[in-house]
């Protein structure tokens, strides 16, 4: 036989052989990263979210878009630093009548209600009037002590029995007109949970999902080991490490 016959046969099962070693790359998509990181900031602080994609995962990008506009919308919501937000819009108001609110709104409401009597009243969402006062809201910084006549009428604004809901109606109103809510101390949790409950749509069943401190995991790190999370001390002028947690399918709140 011609030895050019036999050349073309030779070159054949070379190319097969490459393919081989290479586990047919050239015919397969190549397996996703073993883990992916977005961040971004919201609710006047940042957000980070890890996690393990699978083939069906969107994009980096796409996935961002979906969770910048989701907490868009929360923060859109419940801001007390945003006027127009349907929170700040509810708190000028100076009526008792029902007012209208939206589903995630009233959740949250409920649920802050729910820890406020379980706590005895020290979660309290009705506080706005002294986090103002004493400096720490979207209002004027106040460089000295308030007196107590003002501290006192603050209190006088505040109790968990100022607020009521209405599922039934889809409202909530105030018993009395100078009510200002603060959800500072659960939006943000609220956030972090509608954050994994997208990942968890999109067929993610490891992640780490952190917001200003608000944190919620699912599964395992790449190398199927626990979520590292750092617990830093509280400190001024410094930051360090107080301890570090290895956490699965919990939620923490660190701030």
């Amino acid at each position: 036989m011609p030895p050019t016959i036999a050349r073309p046969r030779a070159l054949v099962a070379l190319i097969v052989l490459l393919a081989a070693g290479t586990g047919f790359s050239l015919l397969r998509p190549e397996s996703p990263p073993a883990e992916l990181h977005m961040s971004g900031r919201t609710m006047g602080t940042t957000y980070n979210v890890k996690y393990r994609p699978t083939p069906n995962t969107p994009t980096v990008k796409d996935l961002q878009i979906e969770v910048d506009t989701l907490l868009a919308e929360i923060n859109h919501t419940m801001s007390t630093y945003d006027p127009e937000s349907e929170l700040s819009r509810f708190n000028r108001l100076r009526t008792t009548d029902w007012v209208p609110a939206s589903t995630s709104l009233r959740a949250v409401l409920k649920a802050a209600l729910e820890i406020g009597a379980q706590s005895e009243g020290a979660f309290d969402i009705t506080v706005g009037p002294l986090v103002n006062l004493w400096g720490f809201g979207p209002e004027v910084h106040p460089d000295r002590v308030p007196p107590e006549r003002d501290i006192a009428a603050a209190r006088a604004r505040s109790g968990l029995d100022k607020i009521t809901l209405s599922d039934t109606q889809s409202a909530i109103r105030k018993r009395r007109p100078d009510v200002f809510l603060d959800l500072s101390g659960i939006a943000k949790g609220y956030g972090v949970d509608r954050v994994a409950e997208l990942m968890t749509a999109h067929g993610i069943d490891h992640y780490m999902v952190e917001i200003g401190g608000e944190i919620r995991v699912r599964g395992l790190k790449e190398r199927e080991t626990p979520w590292r999370i750092a617990i830093e001390k509280p400190l001024s002028g410094e930051r360090s490490v107080h301890t570090m947690l290895a956490l699965s399918d919990i939620a923490l709140a660190t701030s």
